[in-house]
């Protein structure tokens, strides 16, 4: 069965991942240092389903200012450096000769690009060269691909001595920032780019995970919306009647760049106490990333492990594109995809349970939210009612809500009964929970507040 080709970002070497400087030539291993961050962006794209292939003039060699095996020994030092930030790169390929030697193999020609191409399996589509100068912009226009031109190295005095003559694709501060944009616009694009619901399986490198959308964590933003959830968590305990069956978290206590956009990472988190595990074994992750400037759902992500039940699926909302798009691993590692039309802005399950505590919840009233589960439908919450109610952490003047589910959720089923206690204050805290299961209900009871300032 022929392998399907896998997609490529080629990048220079010194100046793009390790420091350089006009007129310097590397010619010690110890001199090798790393730029801050570079070890981050390679992770990055490895997790958008990259492969990672150096091409770089080397004329030192070809010059006498060092040898075959010192050059060895600088890229062994350079895996190893790469390595201590948990990134590798998948090859290296380099031009050895003088610039006057007119060989067939130095930037801006793309033989070595082809070769690693052809030798490899890799493909060209989606692809794009990354590098400080003139010759990697020009590669990356021989071969059709995007070009990424850095500030680091010899980018800056690149651009002042070329000026238009430079004609990147993108500009970047730095291989992080340069990363950053290929996953934005070039891994996702090739996915939205498909037919919606075309059904087809694909290999796992194909769609990238949430993971590799997720930036550097960020201060929150001057133009963020108040918000009474943040930071905070919040620690349940979960009960079947009197048994105390696990524990359940909900935290939101970072802001990251999520696709380009800062966003309030939101995480729920679900297990069972050791004595139940002996009997439906429960270890459940929910993710979503909430816009900070107007609280809609960028994306949601669900691992899920309850008894013999298996899930790991994601969903991207871009909204410029119109689209969602899904991904599903299964347990066997093949994994599957959808993409579909967005009219609007929405919410995911978990976000909407967010995006409902600044809102004045009034008894009688309705709440209706667009949310999005590879479908778009109107989430009606129903607020009933006030009470006081007493769990573990205090006791709480709360106000009675019920979000009318129309398909699974977070922690209940299709088609089953969710209650959820909020407090009747501005922070609209949730203190308690019932779900409703086959025999009875589960109950969430909240046992410790974490809120930090």
């Amino acid at each position: 069965m022929k392998k399907e080709p896998r997609r490529v970002v080629f990048l220079d070497r010194d100046g793009t991942i390790i420091h350089d400087r006009p007129g310097h030539y590397l010619t010690r291993p110890e001199s090798l240092r790393v730029y801050r961050g570079a070890t981050e962006a390679l992770r990055l794209l490895r997790k958008a389903g990259f492969q990672l292939v150096v091409v770089s003039n080397q004329s030192g060699l070809g010059r006498g200012y060092l040898d075959l095996p010192t050059l060895g020994r600088i890229h062994t030092r350079l895996k190893k450096e790469l390595a201590k930030g948990g990134a590798k790169l998948d090859a290296i390929y380099y031009c050895p000769h003088h610039p006057d030697d007119r060989c067939r193999c130095r930037k801006p020609l793309p033989t070595l690009a082809k070769r690693a191409t052809r030798e490899m399996g890799l493909t060209l589509k989606g692809a794009a060269m990354v590098g400080d100068k003139k010759a990697d912009i020009d590669l990356a226009g021989n071969l059709g691909i995007a070009s990424v031109l850095l500030k680091t190295g010899h980018g800056r005095s690149q651009r002042e001595r070329y000026g238009k003559k430079l004609n990147a694709t993108h500009e970047s501060r730095d291989l992080l920032g340069a990363a950053r944009w290929i996953v934005k616009n070039l891994a996702l694009a090739l996915i939205l780019a498909v037919p919606a619901h075309a059904g087809t399986t694909l290999s796992s490198a194909t769609v990238p995970s949430p993971d590799a959308l997720v930036g550097s964590k960020i201060d929150r933003s001057s133009d963020s919306l108040k918000v009474p959830f943040f930071p905070e968590r919040l620690d349940f305990e979960v009960k079947w009647g009197v048994l105390s069956m696990g524990y359940a978290t909900m935290d939101v206590e970072e802001v990251v760049e999520f696709n380009g956009e800062p966003a309030y990472h939101l995480i729920s988190r679900a297990r069972t106490a050791r004595f139940a595990d002996k009997f439906y074994k429960v270890r459940d992750v929910n993710e979503s990333w909430l816009r900070t400037t107007d609280l809609v759902s960028l994306g949601y992500s669900k691992k899920l492990r309850e008894g013999k039940f298996f899930r790991d699926e994601w969903v991207l909302y871009d909204y410029p594109e119109k689209k969602w798009l899904s991904k599903r691993v299964n347990r066997d590692g093949s994994s599957s995809y959808e993409a579909g039309e967005l009219m609007g802005f929405v919410q995911d399950i978990l976000s909407s349970l967010y995006s409902i505590r600044p809102k004045e919840l009034k008894v009688g009233d309705e709440v209706i939210l667009d949310v999005n589960t590879k479908k778009t439908w109107p989430l009606k919450i129903k607020v009933h009612r006030k009470q006081t109610i007493r769990t573990p952490a205090g006791t709480f003047r709360t106000v009675l809500v019920e979000p009318m589910l129309r398909d699974e959720g977070i922690f209940i089923q299709k088609g089953k009964r969710l209650r959820v206690w909020l407090t009747d204050d501005k922070r609209h805290m949730p203190v308690m929970m019932k779900v409703e299961i086959i025999f009875g209900h589960i109950s969430c009871y909240l046992t410790d507040i974490n809120k930090r300032r």
